[in-house]
C-alpha cells in the first residue's frame, strides 16, 4: 500500500472550434461563456483557431447599433421607474431589491437595442440611462410618500424639494442597504455589456 504509485491522467484541452486536444496549454486561449444564470466555463481555442476566434470577439465591439441601445434602454429605465412606483403603491412598501431589477432591464434592453453588441460606449450608456431610472423611481416613489404624508399636497415635488426629503430618508434609514442595491443595479446594467476578451491559457 505504502508504495503505491498514483498515475495522474492529464487534462486534455479541447478546441471549440476543431476539436483538436492537447495536454500541453502552450499557445492556447480561452474565453469565459456563462452557461445558465450564474455558471460560466472556459471554451477553449487552439493556437491556429484562436486568431478567427479572435476576430470574432472583436466583431461583438464593431458596428453597434448606439442609438438603437440608447433607446431601448430610455424605455426600459421609464418602464422599470414606473414599475418600482406601482410596486411602492401597492404595497406601501419601498423594496430596494428593485432597483436591481431596473439595472437589469435596461442593460438587457441596449444590448438588444445595439444588436448584442458589447464595447464601453454601450457599458456607459447603460449605466447613464440604469441611474436615470433608479433616480426617476426614487422621485416618484418619494412624492408618493409626500402625497400621503403631507396634508393638501396634491402636486409634484420641486428638485429642491426631492433632494432635501431624499436625504433626510437616506440618513434616517438603512443608507448602507440602499448603496448597495444601486451599486449591484449598475453591474447588472453595464455588465450584460461587458466586451468579451480571449485570454491566454495557463
Amino acid at each position: 500500500m505504502g508504495n503505491e504509485i498514483l498515475s495522474v491522467v492529464p487534462q486534455l484541452a479541447a478546441c471549440s472550434v476543431c476539436g483538436k486536444t492537447s495536454e500541453t496549454k502552450t499557445g492556447w486561449f480561452f474565453r469565459k461563456e456563462k452557461q445558465g444564470r450564474r455558471k460560466f466555463v472556459k471554451v477553449d481555442y487552439c493556437p491556429s483557431c484562436a486568431a478567427k476566434a479572435q476576430q470574432e470577439v472583436d466583431e461583438q465591439s464593431r458596428d453597434a447599433n448606439l442609438g438603437g441601445g440608447i433607446l431601448l434602454g430610455a424605455l426600459a429605465a421609464a418602464l422599470g421607474a414606473a414599475a418600482w412606483y406601482g410596486l411602492v403603491v401597492a404595497t406601501n412598501t419601498k423594496f430596494g431589491i428593485a432597483a436591481v431589477g431596473v439595472g437589469w432591464l435596461v442593460g438587457r434592453a441596449v444590448l438588444f437595442g445595439a444588436g448584442n453588441k458589447r464595447n464601453a460606449s454601450l457599458q456607459f450608456a447603460s449605466g447613464a440611462l440604469a441611474v436615470a431610472g433608479l433616480i426617476a423611481g426614487e422621485y416618484l416613489n418619494l412624492n408618493h410618500l409626500a402625497r400621503e404624508s403631507v396634508a393638501g399636497f396634491t402636486g409634484w415635488l420641486t428638485a429642491n424639494q426631492f433632494l432635501t426629503i431624499y436625504w433626510q430618508v437616506l440618513t434616517k434609514g438603512n443608507w448602507l442597504l440602499d448603496v448597495l442595491f444601486y451599486v449591484f443595479s449598475l453591474l447588472a446594467a453595464v455588465g450584460q455589456l461587458q466586451p468579451l476578451k480571449l485570454r491566454p491559457r495557463s
